[in-house]
């Protein structure tokens, strides 16, 4: 308690720095906290109260000084400028979509009048598809930096903003001074992960090979514009982004397959799990949002490992509270947000839905052993899916604008798939790296998964009038629904935990004989 009284007092002290207007609300928040600790007569309860307000100023002053630091050397200063000759790396591999690519270039000097200065930041180029660029690359590029425009319906600016991107230049004139300059191992990771991704192209046939390479290795520029549209009308558009809400929904979903398919013995199926979510990490190109949600899904994965699950909630608020240290703009990426809560949602939801379902399994063992694990596993999913989504769909209407009607019945349709999905991709991509006839072979039986995965998302996507727009949705609402969620949450897990305290002090009445 003490642990995620304080982790949780850090992070609303980041929030109060970005936006003041919230310090009413943390506040209160904070006194409830010491009015149920002094309740509970919880020792040491002043003592964590004082930490935790502590905690809430010292976040505040670490957000406010971040972002008031010293910009005089920042590239976004020389933004409307006039077209000027910027200096940097390519610092992330290059987002090839149909016909432009997306460039993130971390820039050491610029160039303006003849004169070249010491300059620093990121710069969002776009350019032509051809000729292609790789990471590592120095460039100089020439061209005119502007501030990010919103468009009617995204915040553009806030979505760059969370990446550090300030500045973007479009279509500039490009000059390559040298490549090979960026971290070796990184370097070795994309060229794995385009060798891949040609494997695929040659293993499957289309929409099927570029679907699998945007969900397994996060490159969406091949997807087919209808394949995309469908996803954004049945609002599945999630499943194709190498998000930390799928990485969080993954990692529960292949503990659960592999524990019901191997056992639990050892903790086999942690281990593997461990392994194939960190192969995916790496395959997916290590970006920093898909690398911070792995490591919170190892934290709840290590906390089944040592027999302590139910210390996996303070563990991630702490791994959450390091990660906003590191980086106090963190905490408003998107999918760190999406990540964390539907993480939180697996860790306290999923158990307390999987209790409130009727336990199909235990009802049809004796009449059908063969169908007790497919559907015990139907049900888990289900209740993970349920969990998750239930965690992060205000958060998701709000960044994205829309919400769909049809999304969490697809969703819980489409996503159980996924597993079988990356585990079959990753073996077929990497036996055709010995043998590609292997991967032909694979690819016949991966190739049912993903239409499956068309079908559902095709059917979803013709049901008229699924998608509404949200509009602002207010902080009002917003702090209500999890309230009302936390709430709900702690009345049901303290009714879970006095059900178990009577079945344990309930004697047992032998029969007479």
């Amino acid at each position: 308690m003490a642990l995620t009284a304080i982790s949780l007092a850090w992070i609303a002290g980041i929030l109060v720095g970005s936006d003041l207007a919230l310090f009413p609300i943390i506040l209160s928040a904070w006194l409830a906290l010491l009015l149920a600790l002094l309740f509970n007569k919880r020792k040491g309860a002043i003592l964590i109260s004082v930490i935790s307000l502590l905690a809430i100023a010292a976040g505040l002053f670490c957000f406010q000084a971040v972002q008031h630091g010293s910009k005089s050397n920042q590239v976004s200063y020389f933004n409307e400028s006039g077209t000027v000759t910027v200096h940097g790396v390519i610092s992330l591999d290059p987002d090839v979509q149909d016909k432009t690519t997306r460039i993130k270039l971390s820039v050491d000097s610029i160039e303006r009048s003849g004169e070249w200065q010491t300059a620093s930041g990121m710069v969002m180029v776009y350019a032509a598809r051809y000729p292609e660029l790789s990471y590592g690359d120095i460039l100089e590029v020439s061209g005119k930096l502007q501030t990010p425009l919103n468009f009617s319906d995204f915040d553009y600016a806030g979505f760059l903003a969370r990446q550090s991107v300030y500045s973007i230049m479009d279509y500039p004139i490009i000059k390559v001074d040298s490549t090979g300059h960026g971290s070796w191992f990184l370097m070795r990771v994309y060229n794995l992960r385009h060798r891949l991704a040609d494997i695929m192209s040659n293993a499957l046939p289309e929409p099927q090979a570029s679907l699998a390479q945007g969900i397994i290795l996060g490159l969406r520029g091949n997807i087919p514009p209808e394949v995309n549209a469908d996803f954004n009308r049945s609002g599945t558009t999630h499943i194709l982004a190498v998000s930390g809400m799928n990485l969080t929904i993954l990692a529960g979903l292949l503990s659960i397959a592999l524990a019901r398919g191997i056992g639990k013995r050892f903790y086999l199926y942690v281990w593997l799990t461990l392994a194939m979510l960190w192969f995916y990490t790496l395959l997916s190109g290590i970006t920093p949002s898909v690398l911070r949600a792995a490591i919170m899904s190892s934290l709840f994965l290590a906390a089944e490992l040592v027999g302590r699950q139910k210390n996996a909630g303070p563990a991630l608020c702490l791994a959450a509270a390091i990660m906003i240290g590191f980086n106090p703009r963190v905490l408003f990426d998107v999918s760190f947000q999406l990540s964390a809560l539907s993480m939180a949602g697996i860790v306290y939801l999923h158990p307390l839905l999987t209790d409130g379902i009727p336990n199909l399994v235990e009802k049809i063992k004796h009449k059908a052993p063969l169908l007790a694990p497919p559907i015990g596993f139907v049900r888990d999913s289900f209740s993970m899916t349920l969990a998750a989504t239930l965690a992060v769909w205000p958060v998701s209407a709000i960044y994205f604008g829309t919400f769909s009607l049809t999304a969490p019945l697809a969703t819980l349709l489409a996503v159980p798939v996924l597993p079988f999905i990356m585990s079959l991709g990753s073996l077929m991509s990497l036996a055709g790296l010995v043998w590609f006839p292997a991967a032909i072979g694979a690819g016949w039986v991966l190739w049912i998964f993903l239409s499956y995965l068309l079908l559902i998302v095709g059917l979803f996507s013709k049901i008229p009038f699924s998608i509404i727009s949200t509009g602002d949705i207010s902080k009002a609402f917003t702090i209500a629904y999890y309230g009302a969620v936390v709430l709900a949450t702690w009345a049901l897990m303290r009714r879970r935990r006095a059900n178990f305290m009577a079945e344990m002090v309930t004697p047992t009445i032998e029969p007479s004989v």
